[in-house]
Formats: C-alpha cells, sequence, structure tokens
C-alpha cells in the first residue's frame, strides 16, 4: 500500500500549510528541485482546464491562505499581462465533505474581491 504523507497529519491546517509551501516553492530558481517538484504538481491541479483547451500561462505564485473562507487560493500571476491572472481555489477536507455549495460560494466571493471572472479561477 502506498504511503500518504496525510496520514501522518490529522489536521487540515498542517495539510494547508504544506500544500501552501509546495505551492509557493514555484518562486524558487528554475533549476532547483523544489521549482521543479511545484511545478509539476500546478500543471497537475490544472489538468482539468487543460483538457479544456484552455492554457494557462504563469511566471509566478501568490499563494494565501485562510481568505475569503478559502483554505488555499493560489494566484499563478502573468507577469505580462496582470489582468490574466488566474485563480486556483484549494479547499481541503480531513473528517467532512464539501457541503453547503462551498466551492459555489467561494469562486462568487472571489469574483467579487478580485474583480475578476469566473473562468480565470
Amino acid at each position: 500500500m502506498a504511503q500518504n504523507f496525510f496520514s501522518f497529519s490529522l489536521h487540515e491546517r498542517t495539510q494547508d500549510a504544506f500544500v501552501a509551501w509546495l505551492c509557493s516553492c514555484y518562486n524558487e530558481p528554475v533549476s532547483s528541485v523544489k521549482h521543479i517538484v511545484a511545478e509539476e504538481f500546478i500543471k497537475d491541479l490544472l489538468l482539468g482546464v487543460k483538457q479544456l483547451g484552455v492554457s494557462v500561462n504563469f511566471q509566478s505564485v501568490e499563494v494565501e491562505t485562510q481568505i475569503y473562507d478559502i483554505d488555499i487560493l493560489l494566484t499563478l500571476k502573468n507577469v505580462n499581462n496582470s489582468g490574466n491572472d488566474r485563480y486556483v481555489v484549494i479547499e481541503d477536507k480531513t473528517n467532512s465533505k464539501i457541503h453547503d455549495n462551498q466551492l459555489v460560494r467561494y469562486i462568487r466571493n472571489l469574483i467579487k474581491k478580485k474583480k475578476t471572472s469566473e473562468d480565470h479561477i
């Protein structure tokens, strides 16, 4: 059976911290192992939009935790065109499931707060 890192930490905030840290490693020098692992992780998060034919280009990642009720919010910064930043909402669970239309509420709130559109989330 494959080992699961998160079985060693049953607290959501610890998991949030690890995922947030991992994503922030994208901002390390391109040649660093941490950057390469972070890049692969973020690309995996974006597989769904890639399958829709949407290309997401970004040069840096801003990571925020516990903002707008979102566990982790990634802002994929497009240095050449800041109006083209993309957002990734990460909601992790340890002992519960998505409820009360959480993701829909988070996306609506994010659209208002960041003055963006749903297709950038």
